[in-house]
């Protein structure tokens, strides 16, 4: 558990979270649904951590709640989207627009993509297993271990 609160708020940063309090064995923490997409939205979460035998710990993590992405930045990606699929559809009546509608199709296709939420559960799970495996290669260095 030597050095756990570092690792956090490194792991924290890497997944682009954001550090809400601090204390002694807690943090509370938002973390976008998506690494690094805050289009997504947020997920509120709390990390907690102590100590057991021998040295090893347990770390406890909850998702408490969703936090809305922006709104102004999500509905802008929505008419960029809806704008695009347009001028895909309306293509065959319009040949002239044949580049245009390709260019329509693909920000179509691509905000689609961009909206598709995937679960807070699943971030905050593989956030919690890179913490535990950081852990578990600062403990083997500082004790002269090699696996």
């Amino acid at each position: 558990m030597e050095g756990i609160e570092q690792t956090v708020s490194d792991v924290l940063e890497l997944y682009g979270g954001e550090i809400e309090s601090r204390l002694a064995n807690e943090v509370r923490f938002t973390l976008p649904v998506r690494r690094a997409v805050a289009s997504a939205g947020q997920v509120g979460c709390s990390l907690r951590w102590e100590a057991t035998e021998l040295g090893e710990g347990r770390i406890t993590a909850s998702a408490e709640r969703d936090i809305a992405p922006p709104k102004a930045q999500r509905i802008a990606l929505l008419i960029v989207g809806v704008i695009g699929a347009l001028l895909w559809t309306v293509w065959p009546f319009f040949p002239n627009l044949g580049p245009l509608a390709w260019l329509g199709g693909t920000i179509a296709f691509a905000t689609y993509f961009m909206t598709l939420r995937s679960t807070s559960a699943g971030v905050l799970s593989d956030l919690v297993q890179r913490i535990a495996r950081t852990q578990r290669e600062n403990a083997m260095m500082n004790d002269g271990q090699v696996r």
